[in-house]
């Protein structure tokens, strides 16, 4: 109930409220040091995709890509850059539902939905996954810096995060 009224107080004031719950299988999560993070839109957005190449600790390697939501190839992207950046796992960040910017509208609940999941580059079963529901003030775009704090307390992600990401993880413990 708590998280509810917590997503309901956001989408009317319009603030850039995110919440995202995560779910991992321990005995699943693999040692990997090269991250490829795939950034999935209606627009597909380099900008966006390579915005995730500063906020993991300086031990991970990471690049990313974006692909539309209309591409056919989209495995096949995946996959070529994946193998030029020897990545050990792949990072997916989906958008699901992109919520209605107009709070008056009666349709519409003023929030965005994303699915993320981490998975190994050889298997589509994924050792990590969490939903992220947040205000639609924010596009279809989650924080970066949150997907790493959630990573580093979900213990996927080892050492120290950048100052801004470590300075919100530590807010929330």
């Amino acid at each position: 109930m708590k998280p509810l009224l917590l997503l309901l107080c956001c989408a009317l004031l319009g603030t850039g409220c995110v919440n995202m719950q995560s779910n991992v299988k321990r005995d699943a999560v693999p040692q990997f040091k090269r991250i490829l993070v795939v950034t999935k839109s209606r627009k597909a957005l380099d900008t966006y995709a390579r915005s995730f190449l500063r906020v993991f600790p300086s031990n991970y390697e990471v690049c990313s890509v974006a692909v539309s939501q209309l591409a056919f190839d989209e495995k096949e992207t995946i996959r070529k850059q994946a193998d030029l950046c020897q990545s050990d796992v792949v990072l997916l960040v989906d958008v699901v539902h992109a919520g209605d910017a107009l709070p008056w509208n009666p349709t519409g609940d003023g929030m965005s939905q994303l699915n993320l999941e981490m998975r190994p580059v050889n298997s589509d079963q994924p050792f990590w996954k969490a939903i992220v529901s947040m205000s639609r003030t924010l596009g279809e775009r989650v924080p970066p810096e949150r997907v790493a704090r959630q990573l580093a307390k979900d213990g996927i992600i080892s050492g120290q995060l950048p100052s801004a990401a470590q300075s919100e993880l530590q807010a929330l413990n």
